[in-house]
Protein backbone atom coordinates (compact mmCIF):
# COMPACT_ATOMS: atom_id res chain seq x y z
CA UNK A 1 0.00 0.00 0.00
CA UNK A 2 3.23 2.73 -0.15
CA UNK A 3 2.56 4.88 -2.97
CA UNK A 4 6.10 6.69 -3.03
CA UNK A 5 9.59 6.93 -0.37
CA UNK A 6 11.57 9.41 -0.03
CA UNK A 7 14.61 9.80 0.91
CA UNK A 8 16.46 13.28 1.93
CA UNK A 9 19.72 14.31 3.37
CA UNK A 10 20.96 17.89 3.27
CA UNK A 11 24.51 16.53 2.72
CA UNK A 12 25.71 16.51 -1.17
CA UNK A 13 27.57 13.67 -0.52
CA UNK A 14 25.07 11.41 1.65
CA UNK A 15 22.77 12.27 -1.67
CA UNK A 16 25.38 11.06 -3.63
CA UNK A 17 26.11 8.09 -1.99
CA UNK A 18 21.72 7.76 -1.33
CA UNK A 19 21.82 7.52 -5.57
CA UNK A 20 24.59 5.16 -6.00
CA UNK A 21 22.94 2.54 -3.23
CA UNK A 22 19.37 3.15 -5.08
CA UNK A 23 20.64 2.45 -8.19
CA UNK A 24 22.82 -0.99 -6.87
CA UNK A 25 19.64 -1.95 -4.98
CA UNK A 26 17.15 -1.32 -8.17
CA UNK A 27 15.22 0.91 -5.33
CA UNK A 28 11.93 3.03 -7.26
CA UNK A 29 12.77 5.87 -4.53
CA UNK A 30 12.75 9.80 -4.81
CA UNK A 31 15.49 10.85 -3.62
CA UNK A 32 16.36 14.83 -2.51
CA UNK A 33 19.19 16.98 -1.46
CA UNK A 34 17.10 19.45 0.61
CA UNK A 35 16.60 20.17 4.06
CA UNK A 36 14.20 18.54 6.06
CA UNK A 37 12.24 21.22 6.54
CA UNK A 38 11.90 21.62 3.15
CA UNK A 39 10.91 18.04 2.05
CA UNK A 40 8.43 17.76 5.01
CA UNK A 41 6.44 21.36 4.25
CA UNK A 42 6.01 19.92 0.98
CA UNK A 43 8.66 22.03 -0.91
CA UNK A 44 9.47 19.87 -3.97
CA UNK A 45 8.12 18.88 -7.47
CA UNK A 46 5.97 15.93 -6.13
CA UNK A 47 2.33 16.58 -5.00
CA UNK A 48 2.48 14.97 -1.48
CA UNK A 49 2.15 17.83 1.45
CA UNK A 50 1.58 15.23 3.93
CA UNK A 51 2.91 12.01 4.73
CA UNK A 52 2.04 8.60 6.60
CA UNK A 53 5.19 7.67 7.75
CA UNK A 54 7.81 10.37 8.97
CA UNK A 55 11.21 8.86 9.46
CA UNK A 56 13.79 11.34 11.14
CA UNK A 57 17.26 10.13 11.81
CA UNK A 58 19.84 12.48 12.58
CA UNK A 59 23.43 12.74 13.67
CA UNK A 60 22.74 14.01 17.22
CA UNK A 61 19.66 15.69 18.48
CA UNK A 62 16.35 15.39 16.29
CA UNK A 63 14.62 18.10 18.58
CA UNK A 64 15.37 21.08 15.53
CA UNK A 65 13.40 18.53 13.57
CA UNK A 66 9.97 18.11 15.22
CA UNK A 67 7.98 20.48 14.37
CA UNK A 68 8.45 20.34 10.59
CA UNK A 69 8.10 16.37 10.91
CA UNK A 70 4.57 16.62 12.98
CA UNK A 71 3.31 18.97 10.91
CA UNK A 72 4.14 16.57 7.74
CA UNK A 73 1.76 13.68 9.34
CA UNK A 74 -1.42 12.77 8.45
CA UNK A 75 -2.61 12.70 11.48
CA UNK A 76 -6.08 11.97 10.81
CA UNK A 77 -5.66 8.68 9.35
CA UNK A 78 -2.94 7.39 12.29
CA UNK A 79 0.36 9.02 10.59
CA UNK A 80 3.39 7.38 12.50
CA UNK A 81 6.76 9.52 13.02
CA UNK A 82 9.70 7.93 14.33
CA UNK A 83 12.93 9.42 15.92
CA UNK A 84 16.11 8.83 16.78
CA UNK A 85 18.03 10.61 19.21
CA UNK A 86 22.37 9.90 19.21
CA UNK A 87 22.86 12.38 21.70
CA UNK A 88 22.62 9.99 24.48
CA UNK A 89 25.06 12.09 26.69
CA UNK A 90 22.51 14.73 27.34
CA UNK A 91 19.94 12.17 27.40
CA UNK A 92 21.25 10.28 29.83
CA UNK A 93 22.56 12.61 31.96
CA UNK A 94 26.68 13.21 31.52
CA UNK A 95 25.53 16.60 30.30
CA UNK A 96 21.97 17.71 32.30
CA UNK A 97 21.99 21.19 31.36
CA UNK A 98 21.94 20.29 27.44
CA UNK A 99 19.23 18.16 27.90
CA UNK A 100 17.43 20.69 29.75
CA UNK A 101 17.97 23.00 27.31
CA UNK A 102 17.26 20.58 24.09
CA UNK A 103 14.58 18.42 26.06
CA UNK A 104 13.26 20.83 28.81
CA UNK A 105 14.06 18.13 31.68
CA UNK A 106 16.12 16.94 33.76
CA UNK A 107 17.69 13.54 32.87
CA UNK A 108 19.28 10.41 35.81
CA UNK A 109 22.51 9.71 35.79
CA UNK A 110 22.47 6.24 36.98
CA UNK A 111 21.20 2.78 36.16
CA UNK A 112 18.15 3.89 35.15
CA UNK A 113 18.85 6.28 32.87
CA UNK A 114 18.29 4.70 29.86
CA UNK A 115 14.92 4.52 30.12
CA UNK A 116 14.40 8.08 31.94
CA UNK A 117 16.45 9.64 28.32
CA UNK A 118 14.39 7.84 26.16
CA UNK A 119 11.21 8.66 28.33
CA UNK A 120 12.23 12.22 27.96
CA UNK A 121 12.59 11.46 23.93
CA UNK A 122 9.05 10.60 23.82
CA UNK A 123 8.22 13.53 26.19
CA UNK A 124 9.48 15.88 24.07
CA UNK A 125 8.14 14.91 20.60
CA UNK A 126 4.64 14.90 22.32
CA UNK A 127 4.62 18.26 23.48
CA UNK A 128 5.53 19.31 19.90
CA UNK A 129 2.58 17.05 18.63
CA UNK A 130 -0.22 18.63 21.44
CA UNK A 131 1.05 22.15 20.47
CA UNK A 132 -0.99 21.16 16.61
CA UNK A 133 -3.93 19.39 19.25
CA UNK A 134 -2.06 15.96 17.60
CA UNK A 135 -1.88 13.02 19.83
CA UNK A 136 1.13 10.85 19.49
CA UNK A 137 0.98 7.69 21.06
CA UNK A 138 4.40 5.16 21.57
CA UNK A 139 3.85 2.06 19.92
CA UNK A 140 7.73 0.99 20.12
CA UNK A 141 10.77 2.39 21.45
CA UNK A 142 14.13 0.98 22.92
CA UNK A 143 17.72 2.40 23.41
CA UNK A 144 20.63 0.43 21.46
CA UNK A 145 23.97 1.14 22.21
CA UNK A 146 24.89 4.83 21.17
CA UNK A 147 21.12 5.77 20.24
CA UNK A 148 17.27 5.87 21.31
CA UNK A 149 14.13 5.20 19.02
CA UNK A 150 10.80 5.61 19.54
CA UNK A 151 7.58 5.29 17.30
CA UNK A 152 4.48 7.19 17.53
CA UNK A 153 1.28 6.86 15.95
CA UNK A 154 -1.05 10.41 15.37
CA UNK A 155 -4.53 11.01 16.08
CA UNK A 156 -5.99 14.32 16.05
CA UNK A 157 -7.97 15.89 19.08
CA UNK A 158 -7.53 18.42 21.68
CA UNK A 159 -9.00 16.10 24.00
CA UNK A 160 -6.81 13.31 22.82
CA UNK A 161 -3.68 15.69 23.29
CA UNK A 162 -4.46 16.63 26.77
CA UNK A 163 -4.83 12.80 27.71
CA UNK A 164 -1.78 12.53 26.40
CA UNK A 165 -0.40 14.99 28.54
CA UNK A 166 -1.89 13.69 31.72
CA UNK A 167 0.61 11.24 31.53
CA UNK A 168 3.82 12.96 31.54
CA UNK A 169 5.26 13.57 35.22
CA UNK A 170 8.19 13.08 37.22
CA UNK A 171 10.21 10.37 38.25
CA UNK A 172 12.70 9.86 40.85
CA UNK A 173 13.70 13.26 41.08
CA UNK A 174 14.04 13.68 37.44
CA UNK A 175 11.65 14.38 34.48
CA UNK A 176 9.06 15.85 33.05
CA UNK A 177 8.92 12.69 31.08
CA UNK A 178 6.50 10.15 29.08
CA UNK A 179 5.48 7.55 32.20
CA UNK A 180 2.38 5.53 29.67
CA UNK A 181 2.87 2.74 28.16
CA UNK A 182 6.45 2.25 25.97
CA UNK A 183 5.21 -0.41 23.68
CA UNK A 184 1.99 -1.57 21.95
CA UNK A 185 1.93 -5.43 23.13
CA UNK A 186 -0.20 -6.46 20.33
CA UNK A 187 2.35 -4.82 17.95
CA UNK A 188 5.22 -6.68 20.14
CA UNK A 189 3.80 -9.70 19.67
CA UNK A 190 3.13 -9.41 15.74
CA UNK A 191 6.76 -8.26 15.33
CA UNK A 192 8.40 -11.02 17.65
CA UNK A 193 6.54 -13.70 16.07
CA UNK A 194 7.41 -12.99 12.74
CA UNK A 195 11.12 -12.90 13.89
CA UNK A 196 11.41 -16.27 14.50
CA UNK A 197 12.92 -18.08 12.10
CA UNK A 198 13.33 -15.51 10.05
CA UNK A 199 17.10 -15.81 8.67
CA UNK A 200 16.96 -12.58 7.29
CA UNK A 201 17.01 -10.84 10.53
CA UNK A 202 20.06 -10.79 12.35
CA UNK A 203 20.22 -12.40 16.25
CA UNK A 204 21.29 -9.22 17.69
CA UNK A 205 17.09 -7.71 16.63
CA UNK A 206 15.85 -11.50 17.57
CA UNK A 207 17.42 -11.17 21.08
CA UNK A 208 16.12 -7.39 21.30
CA UNK A 209 12.66 -8.64 20.37
CA UNK A 210 12.25 -11.81 22.10
CA UNK A 211 13.06 -9.08 25.35
CA UNK A 212 11.20 -6.71 24.38
CA UNK A 213 7.78 -9.10 24.21
CA UNK A 214 8.05 -9.98 27.91
CA UNK A 215 9.17 -6.55 28.79
CA UNK A 216 5.96 -5.14 27.52
CA UNK A 217 3.62 -7.58 29.22
CA UNK A 218 4.31 -5.80 32.56
CA UNK A 219 4.93 -2.21 31.30
CA UNK A 220 5.79 -0.10 34.53
CA UNK A 221 8.18 2.58 35.27
CA UNK A 222 11.79 2.17 36.27
CA UNK A 223 13.27 -1.39 36.77
CA UNK A 224 15.74 -3.32 39.29
CA UNK A 225 18.94 -3.67 38.91
CA UNK A 226 21.11 -6.45 41.00
CA UNK A 227 24.62 -5.16 39.47
CA UNK A 228 23.64 -1.89 41.47
CA UNK A 229 22.07 -2.91 44.33
CA UNK A 230 26.00 -3.84 46.25
CA UNK A 231 24.80 -7.09 47.14
CA UNK A 232 27.64 -9.28 48.40
CA UNK A 233 26.51 -12.47 46.33
CA UNK A 234 24.64 -11.48 43.29
CA UNK A 235 22.10 -14.17 42.48
CA UNK A 236 21.72 -15.56 39.09
CA UNK A 237 19.21 -12.96 37.23
CA UNK A 238 17.12 -16.02 35.94
CA UNK A 239 16.12 -17.09 39.52
CA UNK A 240 15.09 -13.97 40.91
CA UNK A 241 12.61 -13.68 38.20
CA UNK A 242 11.18 -16.74 38.82
CA UNK A 243 11.10 -16.46 42.50
CA UNK A 244 9.03 -13.51 41.66
CA UNK A 245 6.53 -15.44 39.46
CA UNK A 246 5.97 -17.82 42.39
CA UNK A 247 5.37 -15.19 44.70
CA UNK A 248 2.40 -14.32 42.49
CA UNK A 249 4.20 -10.86 40.70
CA UNK A 250 5.07 -10.25 37.04
CA UNK A 251 8.93 -10.38 36.13
CA UNK A 252 11.14 -10.04 33.15
CA UNK A 253 14.16 -8.75 31.90
CA UNK A 254 14.80 -5.46 30.58
CA UNK A 255 16.33 -3.83 27.35
CA UNK A 256 17.55 -1.25 29.31
CA UNK A 257 20.65 -3.56 31.35
CA UNK A 258 21.63 -7.02 31.49
CA UNK A 259 21.29 -7.34 34.52
CA UNK A 260 17.82 -5.33 34.56
CA UNK A 261 14.45 -6.44 36.17
CA UNK A 262 11.43 -4.88 35.61
CA UNK A 263 8.44 -6.31 37.63
CA UNK A 264 5.41 -5.21 39.23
Amino acid sequence: GVERVYINDASSTAFALMKQNAKLNKLKVIISNLRAHELLAGRHKAKDKKFGYVDIDPFGTPVPFLDAGVKALVENRGGIIAVTATDTSALCGTYPDACLRKYGAKPLYNYLMNEAGLRILIKKVQEVGAQYDIALTPLFAHTTRHYMRCYLQAARGADKADKILQQIGCFQGAGPMWLGKLWDEQLVENMYRQAVGNKLISVETKNLLHTIFHESQIQVVGFYDLAAMHLKKVPRLQSVIEKLWDKGFKAARTHFSPTGIETN
